[in-house]
């Protein structure tokens, strides 16, 4: 996995969808009935949104839901499995 598939985000990406077709973030969240700043937090990723949301989203752009998540998904898969590996320990008893 390169680089910049390790640092795909949800929020990255509904910052891509959103600007490839042109919108502002007011534009998009008057269509999804959020306030611009929850919408800037998503794209930050400070916050996440909820699954509910989501399906709006995907809906909204034309993308499948899968199809959205895929990336993100293998991602914290690839993350979690690295913090299941127990690092050595340096001390000895």
């Amino acid at each position: 996995m390169n680089q910049e598939q390790t640092n795909i985000t949800t929020g990255k990406q509904i910052r891509h969808l959103r600007t490839q077709l042109g919108m502002t973030q007011e534009e998009l969240a008057g269509e999804l009935n959020v306030t611009r700043q929850a919408l800037s937090n998503w794209e930050r990723d400070v916050n996440e949104p909820d699954l509910n949301m989501l399906k709006k989203i995907c809906f909204l752009f034309g993308v499948n839901m899968d199809d959205f998540a895929k990336e993100v998904i293998t991602k914290m898969e690839t993350y979690e499995k690295k913090e299941r590996i127990l690092p050595v320990c340096p001390f000895r008893y």
